[in-house]
């Protein structure tokens, strides 16, 4: 039970449970129900007189006395115009028999409190002129109490003389929508007022009447009761990614002055946030990471300055990304192989939870192009690490990434993309040595054998039904291929291989190497349903060159090219996707590493991957990319843009924030600081 007291007015709050609605996942929340006296102003006058004189020649003076009063201001009118402000005041009426309103208001920012006393001369006797006053009621005596029914209780014991005649006393309860009913009880000698149901929260001015019947005089005074909001503990939970997940308070509520109390949000696996108190200081959402896969339970509790508490609980499944709203996140690193690590934990945030690992040297491009359905196929992150013939090791925070994310028994393999001239023999050594695990190379001659190794070995992707082709002297459009290669134009859940052709066909020739030729044409020559091909070609020099092999049978491929790689990329995303994805991926165009990693995540999570103009002072995305960010938005809940702002500056992510509708509140960074 908790005691709240005021200058001349103690009030006790005593809690009562009442049941709540949880919003979205949350559920069996509880509020408890208090009221308090605020610090507003009370009006406590107190009256003397004299009487100097007889008859018609009585003069009456007043002397008045508001020292119990509390206020900024307090003013007493005489009732004949006549005012005083301060704590004591004298007036001198006119002579006669007088009856006369005495009225004191006090004042203060927010609240206007009076209380009421009549005088008046009893001149019927000549020989005998008295001061005759009504009977005072005052409300700065401990008096008021909140009990647990949701009542304002009046003990008229303390308020009022002990010779009252209480059923002389009527008085009302304002809520200020609307007087609520005051009862008085004369045999329990209180005055109750019933602050329950629709019109409790707010605040109350209680006024008491009192009628002498001898004199006929009256008086009355009032006083204030704040009933708060009650306490509701109430959120969504959405899992924004596995193991990620983001609770939205919104809908919670507290009383105005709780910012000396807590919210709490306990995740279930021993980890708590603080939530600070008031809750419309603070932003409404909060991430937590889970370490371990399964079941979680998630309780928010709130418990306010008083001491009162109000609760909810939901259970997510964190293994599953089941998110109802839009989300940005921006993966970022000091280095692209940092960036590369942030991409893996967001893929596979449990430790231990991935099949294998494929490697790519992550300061060339040209063994890595293959990689991203070979990813997909193995249920593994795409990871760089430094390469070329001074590469000796793995990136130590590469290495550490790679233990995390494989199960522990070491009977896992790491797939190396390209030959000893890209990641030397030293570096798959330590993978095997120092680490532990298997090491399956997947390397040619040159770019283009290492992606028909990729295509072709029974450890790979082991001949599946479709291919894509797209360039392999420049990285673009084969790393926008690489999530619709994993998914819209896999076959049975098996990806679509990724071989590379060079030349874009305008100003330098487009080719195939021989292996290539002859891989393209047995997939062209293969039955297909009707409108199904088991060939897509992406970007223009791809296109060209199969448009040009398949010229007797136009309908054996899909051709998918734009104006320019950023054109190329949103049309690969129109054609898969349909402008129905549930995620969309953003990368520079001009620089391969965070789209390699990127693209990854995207083919794992079934969307696809965008390209943009990169730089620090861009602000905006290409015309291509934003297009499809704004005709997709409907569907979209999670956007990725990879890379840190040495590559897309702020202004690409508020352009993304912007055309997706979203709140700054629905921006996230993960950064790793390597």
């Amino acid at each position: 039970m908790k005691s709240v007291k005021r200058k001349g007015l103690a009030l006790v709050a005593v809690s009562s449970s009442m049941v709540g609605v949880g919003i979205g996942m949350a559920s069996n929340a509880s509020a408890l129900a208090w009221a308090q006296a605020v610090a507003g102003p009370t009006a406590d006058l107190q009256v003397t007189g004299t009487v100097a004189g007889t008859g018609s020649s009585a003069v009456l003076t007043v002397n008045t006395n508001n020292a119990g009063s509390n206020g900024n201001t307090n003013t007493t009118a005489f009732g004949d115009g006549a005012t005083t402000t301060g704590a004591t005041g004298s007036h001198a009426y006119a002579a006669g028999k007088v009856k006369q309103t005495l009225t004191e208001t006090s004042v203060n920012t927010y609240w206007n409190i009076q209380s009421t006393t009549q005088v008046g001369v009893d001149g019927t006797d000549p020989a005998h002129v008295a001061v005759t006053k009504s009977t005072p009621i005052n409300m700065a005596a401990d008096g008021a109490v909140i009990n647990s029914q949701g009542t304002s209780s009046f003990d008229l014991s303390k308020i009022l003389p002990a010779s009252a005649d209480l059923s002389q006393l009527s008085g009302t309860c304002d809520h200020g929508s609307g007087a609520l009913a005051l009862t008085i009880d004369s045999a329990a000698k209180t005055a109750v007022c019933n602050w329950t149901g629709a019109n409790a929260a707010g605040f109350h001015i209680v006024t008491l009447t009192y009628t002498d019947k001898a004199t006929g005089l009256v008086s009355t005074a009032q006083d204030d009761i704040w009933v708060p909001v009650q306490p509701v503990a109430s959120f969504k939970a959405a899992v924004l990614s596995p193991g990620l997940v983001q609770v939205d308070v919104t809908g919670s509520q507290e009383d105005v002055g709780s910012s000396t109390g807590a919210g709490i949000i306990d995740w279930g696996d021993g980890s708590k946030t603080s939530v600070p108190l008031p809750l419309r200081n603070d932003s409404p959402l909060h991430n937590h990471q889970y370490a371990t896969p399964g079941s979680k339970t998630i309780t928010f509790s709130i418990t306010d300055r008083f001491g009162e508490h109000a609760a909810s609980t939901a259970t997510v499944d964190v293994t599953k990304a089941n998110v109802d709203y839009g989300q940005l996140t921006r993966f970022s690193g000091a280095t692209r192989y940092g960036t590369g690590v942030a991409v893996s934990q967001e893929a596979f945030p449990f430790a231990h939870s991935a099949n294998a690992v494929v490697l790519a040297r992550g300061d060339v491009y040209a063994d890595a192009l293959a990689g991203i359905p070979l990813a997909k196929y193995k249920n593994g992150p795409l990871l760089l690490t430094p390469g070329g013939p001074n590469a000796t090791t793995l990136d130590p925070n590469v290495a550490a990434e790679i233990q995390r994310v494989l199960p522990a028994d070491k009977n896992h393999t790491v797939y190396i993309l390209g030959g000893t001239a890209a990641i030397p023999q030293a570096v798959q050594d330590y993978i095997s040595n120092n680490l532990g695990y298997n090491v399956e190379r997947f390397g040619g001659a040159t770019r283009y054998e290492t992606a028909l190794d990729v295509a072709q070995s029974p450890q790979a992707l082991n001949n599946p039904k479709h291919v894509v082709v797209a360039r392999g002297d420049d990285f673009a459009d084969a790393l926008a291929s690489g999530p619709f290669a994993s998914d819209k134009f896999a076959d049975s859940g098996v990806p679509a291989a990724i071989v590379l052709s060079s030349g874009n066909g305008i100003t330098d020739p487009v080719s195939l190497s021989d292996g290539t030729l002859r891989y393209v044409e047995g997939k062209l020559d293969a039955a297909h349903p009707a409108g199904q091909p088991n060939v897509a070609a992406i970007g223009g020099g791809a296109v060209r060159i199969v448009g040009a092999i398949a010229a007797s049978n136009p309908g054996s491929y899909t051709p998918i090219m734009g104006a320019d790689r950023y054109d190329t990329a949103a049309k690969v995303a129109a054609v898969g996707w349909g402008n129905q994805p549930t995620g969309l991926g953003v990368a520079s165009g001009l620089n391969f590493p965070d789209s390699l990693t990127g693209g990854a995540l995207m083919a794992l999570q079934g969307n696809p991957l965008l390209l943009s103009n990169p730089g620090t002072t861009t602000s905006t995305l290409a015309p291509a990319a934003a297009a499809t960010v704004t005709a997709d938005k409907a569907s979209v809940k999670n956007t990725y843009l990879f890379g840190g702002t040495a590559v897309f500056g702020n202004g690409v992510a508020q352009n993304i924030i912007q055309l997706e509708g979203l709140s700054a509140a629905h921006y996230r960074i993960a950064d790793l600081p390597f």
